[in-house]
């Protein structure tokens, strides 16, 4: 990504020219490095087989083109930030440099299989996740939309034979409907990307401006205070003007004052206590700090107030403290030392703040990350995992079968006549199935199983160490169970059944991904062309057969 999408597009009178082209220059180095790093990769897979010629110079062409937009374009922004103070070319150049790179990542997909790379859309997440949290705008959601947009564009040109079809098996006919709904997909994730990546940029923002504040003013109190401490020690003659002083001041002020010996025993405590925790200070002092708190943090504020008393001031204790009304609170406390006129310590001012509303946007970024990380490898309508995640399984899998050698069977299956049952009944109807086949898919397997949607009424099963019979035992329990399933679509409420076909197969040592699903593929087809609602084992003679040797 790039660096010019940098402090909300800020105009340039508020900035300071030399450190934007700065950045810009900077931006433009990690794109360039970025993109030589796609690069080697690529020459690696074209080492490995995995790439042909044509697509390894079609990639080195989008590299080159990612680095060679670099000096046109800082150029113009040297000379944009040295002549106008307009801030709106600025924005439309950042926007203009944005489409630039989107252009290059959709033509690496491109010739790194087209809509079958659609997993390479990471980099246009990673472009929009960018933006969104340097810019909280609408402009994460545009740039969204033309990554949406151009990937689109290039899968309708290969439909159309303007561009070469850059698939790996290129004579592989892909229903339309599984392109429409990879394009779907993809764009549905890549909002999805704009929208978290916006929200959690404004969070991360008003979050950090408040605690900012608040620490900034806990700072200013504590310092105010320990020095009011200290002169009141020093000068025993204006002790009562002293203690008039910091009373006044701890009762005007919204954090929680208190002050405790070496033990944790409550000696003073400010009237704010009352609006923060609902107890009287009669009803705390004499009290230890540890009667209030959680049992779980007693010990973490023990070993604070086991410290020197100069390492107190240096370290703030996050602690759940027990209101009047039994629930607990989250508190920030932090503590300052009070030393008498021979330098002993016995007693610590303890400033305390309610940081509960910091804690509830802690949770709820934690949530909104765990939800994105779901979204980015589950399918919305059964909840199995996706296609997408579907090729990262299989390879970790397939890794963990060949160091232990075990055995690993793929069950690849195929709703009956399901175009049929949905221009009969209707899409609703049909997603009424596919969720049926999901329940029973779950039910059946085990933990260490995995289920992914392969796309519209196809679904494939990961079995790991388990063999070919067995796995064709699991598949009839599928085939049955999902039989005796029925369904409602008519008015009059006669129940309809559904069918699935499925094809078995076993991992051979030495093969290919490739081939391996293909021979899953071909076993589901043969259960298809032999009467349907059938399973099917693939039996191959030699390793030669599942590479396509003959």
């Amino acid at each position: 990504m790039t660096s010019e999408k940098t402090q909300d597009h800020l105009p340039p009178q508020q900035t300071n020219t030399a450190a934007i082209y700065r950045r810009h220059l900077q931006g433009a180095v990690v794109r360039s490095v970025a993109s030589l790093i796609m690069w080697l990769f690529a020459v690696v897979f074209f080492l490995l087989g995995q790439i042909d010629t044509e697509r390894l110079l079609g990639i080195s062409a989008a590299v080159a083109y990612l680095i060679l937009i670099n000096p046109p374009t800082l150029w113009i922004f040297k000379w944009i930030l040295k002549y106008t103070t307009d801030p709106r070319p600025y924005k439309y150049l950042s926007l203009a440099i944005n489409v630039l790179e989107i252009i290059g990542y959709t033509a690496i997909i491109y010739y790194v299989g087209g809509l079958e790379a659609a997993h390479l859309a990471l980099l246009y997440a990673a472009l929009i996740t960018y933006v969104g949290v340097i810019s909280p705008r609408k402009l994460p959601f545009i740039l969204a939309a033309i990554c949406a947009a151009s990937f689109a564009l290039m899968v309708v040109l290969v439909n159309l034979g303007i561009l070469p079809d850059q698939t790996r098996f290129p004579n592989l006919h892909v229903p339309w409907l599984h392109q429409v709904s990879t394009v779907v997909l993809t764009t549905g994730l890549l909002f999805v990307v704009a929208f978290i990546a916006s929200y959690t940029a404004q969070l991360l923002k008003r979050t950090r401006e408040k605690l900012q504040d608040q620490y900034t003013a806990l700072a200013r109190t504590n310092e105010r205070l320990r020095d009011e401490m200290i002169h009141s020690n020093r000068i025993q003659g204006k002790l009562a003007e002293s203690e008039a002083l910091f009373r006044t001041i701890t009762e005007n002020m919204h954090e929680m004052i208190a002050i405790a010996d070496r033990h944790g025993v409550y000696r003073y405590l400010s009237p704010s206590n009352g609006a923060i925790a609902g107890y009287t200070p009669e009803e705390m002092i004499g009290k230890s700090l540890f009667d209030f708190l959680h049992p779980e943090d007693v010990m973490k504020a023990q070993a604070v107030l086991a410290q020197d008393p100069p390492e107190l001031k240096s370290r703030a204790v996050e602690l759940r403290f027990r209101i009047a009304d039994g629930s607990f609170l989250w508190i920030e406390t932090m503590g300052s030392p009070i030393y008498r006129d021979d330098g002993t310590c016995q007693e610590i001012v303890l400033s305390s703040r309610d940081i509960s509303e910091r804690k509830l946007a802690e949770e709820a970024l934690r949530e909104s990350e765990q939800k994105y990380m779901e979204l980015s490898v589950t399918d919305g309508l059964t909840g199995l995992y996706n296609l997408r995640h579907f090729y990262s399984c299989l390879h970790n899998e397939l890794e963990r079968t060949k160091r232990y050698h075990s055995p690993l069977c793929m069950l690849l299956l195929d709703l009956d006549d399901f175009k049929k049952f949905n221009d009969m009944f209707g899409h609703m109807e049909g997603d009424k199935v596919l969720k049926g086949i999901t329940g029973v898919i779950k039910q059946l397997l085990r933990k260490a199983d995995f289920a992914f949607r392969y796309g519209g009424e196809e679904f494939v099963i990961l079995l790991p160490e388990t063999v070919c019979d067995q796995a064709v035992i699991v598949a009839e329990r599928i085939r049955r169970e999902f039989k005796t399933m029925t369904f409602t679509p008519r008015n009059d409420g006669i129940p309809v059944s559904q069918t699935v076909s499925i094809g078995v197969a076993q991992f051979i040592a030495g093969e290919e991904p490739k081939f391996f699903i293909a021979r899953a593929d071909r076993t589901m087809y043969r259960a298809k062309k032999n009467g349907k609602d059938q399973v099917v084992m693939d039996v191959i003679s030699s390793l030669d057969e599942s590479r396509g040797v003959t």
